[in-house]
């Protein structure tokens, strides 16, 4: 079964296969109802992805 990861308007939100996944103040991830092993590796793979590009310098030509 697939793992479908959606960003909410809030930057610190997702929903993970329709289960809502949040960042608490002091960085961790919280995930509202338990998030089978595949959905966990699939996010976790989604937000390094993500703080990656994030951090990412921009260049000039």
């Amino acid at each position: 079964m697939g793992v479908t990861i959606e960003p909410t308007v809030n930057a610190d939100t997702y929903w993970v296969n329709s289960k809502e996944v949040y960042q608490d103040t002091n960085g961790n991830w919280i995930a509202k109802e338990e998030l089978t092993p595949s959905e966990t590796n699939a996010f976790k793979c989604y937000i390094g992805r993500e703080i990656k590009l994030k951090n990412r310098p921009v260049t000039r030509d």
